[in-house]
C-alpha cells in the first residue's frame, strides 16, 4: 500500500493492484473526495428512516465514515478493515478521526461475520473489493446473507460494485436498485425492504446537502438518477 501526491490529491493505493485508487482527498480542502460513487452511496442512505447504526466493510482513506459521522451525528459508526496500514494511513495522512461513536475494527469482514456481531445495522456499506471477488459465488451469496441478517427491518444494505457489473442478488425478501455513477464504471447496489420514493429522497438529501459536506452535494444526483430510473426503469 501507497499514499502519492498529484495534481493537489493525496492518493491510496495497493501496490500489489495499481489499477485500484482505493480514495483521493483533496490537498487543500480535506473533505472534497473526487470519487463518484460517494454521491452514490449517500443518496442510496436518504432511503433509511432514523439512522442510528452504521455498518462499514472497508476503510479506505476513511471518506465514507467521515462523511456518514458528519450526515448522521447521532449515530455510532462501527467500521472493519482487515489491514493495519490502511488504518493508519486513513488517520496519519486522511484526516480519518475515532471517537467513542466512531469506531474501526481491525480484522477480516468475513471472519467477523462468522464470529458474530452484538447488534444489527441501519445502514450497512459493503465497500470491500480486494479479496471478496476472489470468492466462489456460493460464498459470496453466503458472506451477503451474512449481512443482511445484520441488516433492520427498516434497513438498506449499500455495496460498492467497482468493477460496475451490476451483479444482481437472488433474494425475494429486498428490493433491489442499481445506482449507476454517471462517468464511472462504478455500480452502487442496493437492498432495502422500502420502496424507492423519490419524494422522500429529494428531501432527505436536502437536508443533508445543507449541512455542508465538501464538494459533495446529494440533490442534483438525485435528479439525475431519478431522470435515469424514469427512462430506463429500476436498473
Amino acid at each position: 500500500m501507497e499514499v502519492t501526491e498529484r495534481d493537489g490529491y493525496r492518493s491510496m493505493r495497493f501496490t500489489h493492484s495499481n489499477r485500484w485508487v482505493q480514495g483521493r482527498q483533496s490537498l487543500s480542502d480535506s473533505w472534497d473526495y473526487p470519487l463518484e460513487y460517494l454521491q452514490q452511496h449517500l443518496v442510496a442512505s436518504c432511503m433509511a428512516k432514523d439512522v442510528q447504526q452504521i455498518l462499514i466493510l472497508g476503510l479506505g482513506v476513511g471518506a465514507l465514515p467521515r462523511l456518514m459521522a458528519k450526515t448522521y451525528p447521532s449515530a455510532s459508526i462501527m467500521v472493519v478493515e482487515r489491514n493495519p496500514g490502511v488504518i493508519k494511513a486513513a488517520r496519519d495522512h486522511f484526516g480519518l478521526q475515532l471517537s467513542p461513536r466512531l469506531k474501526v475494527l481491525e480484522g477480516d469482514a468475513i471472519e467477523v461475520l462468522r464470529i458474530g456481531l452484538d447488534r444489527s445495522f441501519d445502514l450497512i456499506f459493503d465497500d470491500i473489493f480486494d479479496g471478496i471477488e476472489e470468492l466462489s459465488p456460493l460464498t459470496q451469496h453466503e458472506y451477503t446473507q451474512s449481512l443482511l441478517t445484520h441488516l433492520n427491518a427498516t434497513g438498506v444494505f449499500i455495496r460498492n460494485d467497482a468493477n460496475g457489473a451490476g451483479r444482481t442478488v437472488k433474494d425475494a425478501g429486498y428490493n433491489q436498485f442499481l445506482f449507476r455513477a454517471p462517468s464511472k464504471r462504478n455500480v452502487t447496489m442496493v437492498l432495502t425492504k422500502a420502496r424507492l420514493d423519490w419524494d422522500i429522497i429529494q428531501n432527505r438529501a436536502t437536508q443533508y446537502d445543507q449541512l455542508g459536506l465538501g464538494q459533495v452535494t446529494l440533490v442534483p444526483e438525485v435528479m439525475r438518477l431519478k431522470a435515469v430510473f424514469e427512462r430506463d426503469g429500476q436498473n
